[in-house]
């Protein structure tokens, strides 16, 4: 399992996966909350009895014959709990995927200049923070250049995720768009050499 950050939205979920499921391994960013949410989420993940990780960019994350690679966060971590999310690079075969939490475009930068692993073009991106404009610079699309592009938003969300500027700025670098609040439950399958999308609605 994999928290990206404190957030509710971000680990509320967490809990009944966590009372559901034998989990054997928790990667934490180290940050933290003052919210019963993530009282009550750290709380279980104590009960759970797992190993517990905390991320740092540069550490990998094995599963079987897939391996992440985390991209961010960095240490110390800053006052932004957004831009504390834990980033995965997810490579499999020629397919690679990257999911970003809800960094923005201040992580996004960050990890753009680092030069011990480059960001490259992906074919799957998970959209930072909902498709907010606050993520998903120009310079980061250009480099990524995802061929799927997904978003997790409710429909009719009180932020107006995913924001219009982010839709043009996907549209426009060829990305197929994906969000929770049209199609549902998307899943993708890939073989390493290519992929297919299977949606709810």
């Amino acid at each position: 399992m994999v928290a990206t950050h404190p957030h509710a939205d971000h680990i509320g979920g967490l809990i009944a996966v966590l009372i559901a499921f034998e989990v054997q391994v928790i990667w934490l960013n180290g940050d933290t909350s003052t919210s019963k949410t993530y009282q009550d989420f750290m709380s279980q993940v104590t009960n759970e009895g797992a190993s517990i990780h905390e991320a740092q960019r540069g550490q990998m994350i094995q599963q079987g014959v897939l391996t992440f690679h985390i991209l961010h966060p960095v240490k110390p971590l800053s006052k932004d709990t957004n831009n504390n999310s834990i980033v995965l690079l997810l490579s499999y075969g020629s397919i690679d995927f990257l999911f970003t939490g809800d960094a923005g475009k201040e992580t996004e930068v960050a990890m753009l200049t680092a030069a011990d692993r480059p960001v490259p073009d992906v074919e799957v991106l998970k959209v930072g923070h909902h498709g907010s404009r606050t993520a998903s610079s120009q310079d980061f699309l250009a480099v990524t250049r995802p061929e799927l592009a997904i978003y997790m938003a409710k429909e009719g969300n009180r932020y107006g995720h995913p924001h219009k500027e982010i839709i043009t700025a996907l549209t426009n670098i060829g990305a197929k768009i994906y969000g929770t609040d049209t199609h549902g439950t998307i899943v993708i399958t890939t073989d390493g050499e290519g992929y297919s999308v299977e949606t709810e609605r």
